[in-house]
């Protein structure tokens, strides 16, 4: 319990700080890499979240560092819910045509990977149409 109240507190101090202007992209996605590897299902689903406001509001960053973990969440976390939202913010740091817009979306994990989802298989039918 004690880790989680840490990882949780340093989690928020460098979104906060993120946020707020002071950018310091690599220790964010520290931060969240180590939230990704918490026993606790709510941090780890912030985290993703996080990650993926990240990629709205700084696109050009390099993700590389943590796409193996989020591969590996996406195949074996024991939450569904987080399995699917690392395999949609997966697909969303690794293809620039995905965009989520909406500032509603950007304040409400639930509103912005229901969106997200939406995008990704708008994508997908695009692509397999294409074809």
């Amino acid at each position: 319990m004690k880790k989680f109240f840490v990882v949780f507190a340093v989690l928020l101090i460098v979104t906060t700080s993120l946020f707020a202007g002071e950018v310091n992209i690599d220790k964010a996605l520290k931060a969240y890499k180590i939230a990704l590897e918490d026993g606790n299902i709510g941090l780890r689903s912030s985290a993703l979240f996080r990650i993926a406001q990240v990629k709205s509001e700084y696109p050009e960053t390099d993700f590389s560092a943590i796409e193996n973990t989020l591969k590996k969440i996406s195949r074996s976390d024991k939450s569904v819910m987080v399995k699917v939202q690392a395999d949609l913010v997966l697909k969303y740091i690794q293809n620039d045509a995905l965009s989520v817009n909406a500032i509603e979306a950007q304040e409400n994990s639930v509103l912005f990977f229901n969106q997200l989802y939406d995008a990704v298989m708008a994508n997908e039918i695009t692509t397999l149409a294409s074809k």
